[in-house]
């Protein structure tokens, strides 16, 4: 499926976080849809600001977890570790940026005693994040 399908296909999907049956919904989802999803919610969590920053990883860990749960994956800080069967979400959540160019991502300063995401995380950084748009089944 083109880009530009995949995301008049996902325009309905809108919704994914809001849906009473999250994360439950995702598992119809092909690998590439459960992608853009996750990377969509990623981005939108992102772009929220809260008053301490540092309750960045804190809000997301919720969610992450539920959908690590019903993945029966690993990981953490963004990242999902499906095995070698299925290793798309772990390699494309690696691949974040910040789409702003005016403006760097700022390390967030943890207070003592709160574990700090790594730096690979985007957890770990101020900031909207984007992930790299690369073509699907086209890379290894």
């Amino acid at each position: 499926m083109a880009h530009t399908q995949l995301q008049l296909h996902l325009s309905g999907l809108a919704a994914f976080p809001r849906d009473p049956n999250f994360p439950q919904i995702i598992m119809s989802a092909s690998q590439g849809e459960k992608i853009i999803r996750l990377q969509d919610l990623f981005k939108t969590y992102s772009a929220l600001e809260f008053t301490r920053a540092s309750d960045r990883p804190i809000a997301m860990d919720g969610i992450h977890s539920r959908l690590l749960s019903t993945f029966g994956a690993q990981g953490g800080y963004g990242l999902f570790d499906e095995g070698r069967q299925r290793s798309g979400l772990l390699r494309r959540n690696l691949l974040w940026y910040n789409p702003d160019d005016d403006s760097a991502l700022e390390r967030i300063r943890f207070p003592e005693g709160q574990p700090a995401p790594p730096s690979w995380s985007w957890m770990a950084y101020t900031g909207k994040i984007d992930f790299l748009w690369l073509k699907f089944d086209a890379i290894e």
